[in-house]
């Protein structure tokens, strides 16, 4: 037998996903382009492939 104190509040769904976007956000002025370790990580895995080439013997 439940009252309708006993209820969960109403959730608004739409501000809790507003709320959440913002805090995952990244703030900065590198947020719009990915920030630091994207870029990182885009310089290894360039030099990823360069090495195997080099390695393989392959000719640019």
């Amino acid at each position: 037998m439940s009252t309708p104190e006993s209820r969960e509040p109403e959730v608004d769904h739409a501000e809790v996903n507003r709320r959440e976007q913002r805090d995952t956000e990244p703030e900065g002025p590198s947020s719009r382009t990915g920030g630091p370790l994207t870029w990182i990580w885009a310089a290894v895995a360039v030099l990823l492939v360069l090495w195997v080439v080099v390695a393989s013997g392959w000719v640019l």
